[in-house]
């Protein structure tokens, strides 16, 4: 089955508004046809359509390969993983910055270090993390 790849239409809008975020563009960012979303009105996070250009800022610094006219699904399930983690996690899955590559490298790295230890049946404080994470990013849903 092939990813499915988002615009900046309405279909994305309502998608990142089921996620809790709320609309912040101004009357002039609205005249343009621009669009702006943060999780609260102070938010250091914010996605924006910059016309056709999906685009979001980490403490108003761009993240690095989330900038364009299409974001697929799963860059978009790891970008709320992401966000929606505690600080700690945070850290733990992106060093403290949201990190596209290093944050799919951690799920796979951690998907495959979880298989490991169920493997050879052994269960401590870090595999339990593991698994708590990735049933994480398994629940963000999309639809």
């Amino acid at each position: 089955m092939e990813e499915k790849i988002y615009q900046c239409d309405q279909e994305l809008e309502a998608l990142i508004l089921k996620q809790g975020w709320i609309e912040t563009t101004d009357a002039i960012d609205r005249k343009k046809g621009k669009k702006e979303f943060r999780k609260s009105k102070g938010g250091r996070m914010l996605m924006r359509f910059d016309y056709i250009n999906f685009v979001v800022y980490e403490n108003s610094v761009g993240i690095n390969r989330l900038e364009g006219p299409r974001i697929a699904e799963g860059d978009l399930k790891l970008l709320f993983w992401y966000i929606n983690s505690n600080p700690a996690d945070k850290d733990y899955i992106s060093d403290g910055h949201f990190d596209l590559d290093r944050t799919r490298q951690c799920a796979e790295t951690m998907d495959s270090l979880l298989g490991y230890y169920r493997e050879f049946n052994r269960s401590n404080r870090e595999s339990k993390k593991f698994e708590r994470l990735l049933n994480n990013l398994k629940s963000v849903n999309l639809n």
